[in-house]
This record gives structure tokens, sequence and C-alpha cells, in this order.
């Protein structure tokens, strides 16, 4: 089964998540829950709005949604570098 991978990051007003090896596949959110949710309801809307065999080929099959966090990501608020796990 091949993996979906989001990757989430922080920037000064809210968090971003997108799909590292899916083209097409944003979200963003307040919370990392919020953006974790968007996301999805974009994938929805991605494979919702294409025939199949017009979708990217990680979505014309199983697959897993891997999430990772973008480490980089900067809270700017009092300038510490975002410490998250990684989650599956």
């Amino acid at each position: 089964m091949e993996k979906l991978i989001i990757e989430i990051g922080k920037s000064k007003d809210h968090y971003g998540a997108y799909a590292v090896n899916c083209f097409g596949v944003y979200g963003a959110g307040n919370t990392v829950e919020e953006a974790k949710t968007n996301v999805l309801d974009g994938l929805r809307l991605l494979i919702g709005s294409r025939k199949k065999d017009e979708l990217p080929d990680i979505l014309k099959n199983e697959y897993e949604i891997v999430y990772k966090f973008d480490t980089q990501s900067r809270d700017l608020r009092n300038e510490k570098r975002l410490k998250m796990p990684y989650m599956a």
C-alpha cells in the first residue's frame, strides 16, 4: 500500500498542510486539527471532481495517509522552533 504524505507546517497566522507526493491536495487552519480536517476535505474534493483514470496514480488504489510535521517552521510569537512528533 502506498503512503500519501501530508506535511503540516506553521506560519505566523495559521497551519498549512499539503500532500508532498500528490499535486492538488492542500489545506489550512488555525490549529493542527483544523489543517488536517481541511486537507482531507481538499482530498475528497479532488477525488470527487475527477474520474478514476484522471486521478494522480497514488489515489487510484488503496493508500495510507501519513502526517509529517515541518520542524523547520517557526512559531513567530516566541521564535522557538516547533518540535512536533511524527504521526502516522
